[in-house]
């Protein structure tokens, strides 16, 4: 079964492509394949708290809804520390199921099967 890593680099800073990643994250998930997430630049902004429902409405789904989801089925969040910690970003802001690790950890994902797709 395939397994999909989708990296996003966005999120406030381009809402519809942070939208469509997650979207793709969730109905991958909804359909009972693995799926990881790898936040980096501004796309880790949606592993802090109160940032996914900024992008709800308007016309979008909910997004933090979404993220929820994919966090509940075991598929990994991982935020990059440097992109993290360069936003002034401390592990008290984490939404639940995310962790903060190097950007060693992608390329883990991708040992462990993970085929990455970016937004």
């Amino acid at each position: 079964m395939a397994r999909l890593c989708v990296v996003l680099l966005h999120s406030t800073d381009e809402p519809d492509l942070a939208v469509a990643g997650l979207g793709a994250a969730f109905a991958a998930v909804a359909a009972g394949k693995p799926v990881a997430l790898w936040l980096a630049s501004e796309g880790v902004r949606l592993g802090a708290k109160g940032v996914a429902e900024t992008l709800s409405g308007h016309g979008r789904p909910d997004v933090k809804a979404w993220l929820d989801a994919i966090a509940a089925k075991g598929g990994p969040i991982v935020l990059s520390k440097p992109c993290f910690e360069a936003r002034g970003f401390g592990i008290h802001a984490l939404v639940a199921g995310a962790r903060i690790e190097g950007p060693e950890a992608l390329a883990s994902l991708v040992e462990e099967g993970f085929v990455p797709v970016s937004f």
